[in-house]
């Protein structure tokens, strides 16, 4: 949209009424409407349109980025889901891996209580022979 009507006659009167020969006032009324009709000044019209055009471009970026940012919600609980399972198995995982090796604990404790046991009896009869041979020692050497 244009600027408002440029009325160049007014202006000659204006200015031969403050005192401007005609020429001069022909010249000044002359580029200032050539100013005018060049100039690409915006308007009050031009401005509402603009501000129309803006908001509705931020209305339309506001509705993407919400859409956006519902999306990667979205994604990061599916990622989170994913990551809580893959928690679970790995604990699992580690669980079952724990219970074996507890397991195998339990039977090298039991092989030791046996082996204890094996040796505390091999020891005690050492010990039994020994005493007879200590006491047979005396009555053999008299």
């Amino acid at each position: 949209m244009g600027l408002p009507a440029f009325d160049t006659l007014q202006i000659f009167e204006d200015l031969e009424k403050a005192g401007f020969d005609e020429p001069k006032a022909k010249a000044i009324s002359a580029v200032v409407r050539k100013v005018h009709d060049s100039s690409d000044v915006a308007t009050k019209a031009d401005l509402q349109h603009l501000e129309e055009r803006v908001d509705t471009k931020l209305d339309k970026l506001g509705a993407e980025l919400r859409h956006e940012i519902g999306a990667l919600r979205k994604d990061n609980e599916l990622l989170r889901k994913d990551m809580d399972a893959k928690h679970e198995s790995l604990r699992k995982d580690m669980d079952a891996k724990f219970a074996g090796v507890d397991a195998k604990f339990a039977g090298v404790d039991a092989r030791l209580d046996k082996l204890t046991m094996q040796l505390t009896f091999r020891l005690g009869g050492v010990m039994v022979a020994t005493l007879t041979v200590l006491s047979l020692l005396p009555k053999i050497f008299h």
